[in-house]
């Protein structure tokens, strides 16, 4: 059960730009079912009411909710929240961190969509909301006032592992709120632990129920989108290889690197072997463009400041 008051506070981070499109694309379908002669639901109305409930779930969460594995959380009312115990950061992002530099064809297909303006709205409305939270509970990554914002180029994904990261070293056990398979390689059960809300099921998953997940648990999942690749993402993978064959070398060989020294030689089928020794430099560029790129000097002391942790 999750408690709505408590005395200790914990770092809560929020992928803001997932949870933005999520309510946007589920606005969308809401206009699409409306009948026709009756209002369709407000864009803003949605976004307003989608991010106080998220942040109302945020407020809720308590360090015990991170012991409970894959435990199903309810959702308290917003307005019962009469006191905000933890302190959270929302990231969205400001660049994609050098990938398309890298490789010209990442997130292509998602780039090359008409971008509807009304999306806007799902991501003012949050921002304009959550920068007005009490005692400074919240603050809203990148701050575009910070003297170094020209220098940030960034995913949100990269911002949340940069902070989570550096919690971990410090001892601070704290909770990521997303459902992107991306940011689950932060997933640890040791102390100090780190678990992500996944809020399709509404579950809170530690590595066992990652692993249940994806196939492949929190520490390969970069080895598994560099083997595998991921087509949403644009990102390559190697060629002949895919998700379901990953899973299978990666359980084999125990990571990327044994796959492709040892894979070569020791696969019995020809194609395979010869898809894996190929491969080697889009495993490596694939591996490039999943891995995090930390923004320590530029997102640390913003986040910290609000957390209350010395840099």
């Amino acid at each position: 059960m999750l408690r709505a008051t408590l005395p200790v506070s914990m770092p809560i981070l929020i992928d803001g730009n997932a949870f933005a499109h999520r309510w946007y694309h589920r606005w969308a379908h809401m206009v699409k079912l409306t009948k026709p002669g009756a209002p369709p639901p407000r864009a803003e109305s949605f976004a307003s009411n989608n991010a106080r409930a998220l942040m109302a779930l945020a407020q809720s969460m308590h360090e015990t909710d991170l012991v409970n594995g894959e435990t199903k959380l309810s959702l308290q009312t917003y307005s019962s929240l009469l006191e905000w115990p933890n302190r959270v950061a929302v990231f969205f992002d400001f660049g994609d961190g050098g990938r398309t530099k890298v490789y010209p064809d990442y997130k292509k297909e998602r780039r090359a969509r008409p971008r509807d303006p009304l999306l806007e709205i799902f991501f003012d409305q949050p921002k304009s909301l959550y920068r007005g939270q009490p005692n400074n509970s919240c603050v809203v990554v990148p701050d575009l006032h910070h003297p170094r914002i020209d220098e940030l180029d960034a995913e949100a994904d990269d911002m949340i592992a940069t902070v989570s990261i550096e919690l971990r070293k410090r001892g601070i056990p704290h909770a990521i709120l997303s459902h992107d398979i991306d940011l689950m390689h932060l997933v640890h059960d040791d102390a100090p632990r780190v678990m992500q809300y996944d809020p399709r099921t509404k579950l809170m998953l530690d590595e066992a129920s990652v692993t249940e997940r994806v196939g492949v648990p929190p520490s390969l999942i970069v080895d598994f989108k560099s083997l595998g690749g991921d087509r949403g993402d644009g990102i390559p993978g190697v060629s002949g290889i895919g998700p379901t064959r990953a899973k299978s070398l990666l359980k084999k060989y125990g990571n990327l690197d044994a796959v492709m020294f040892r894979g070569p030689e020791e696969e019995k089928g020809k194609k395979l072997k010869q898809y894996i020794a190929g491969g080697r430099d889009a495993a490596m560029l694939s591996k490039s463009l999943v891995m995090h790129r930390p923004v320590d000097d530029i997102i640390l002391p913003i986040v910290f400041s609000t957390f209350g942790i010395s840099k």
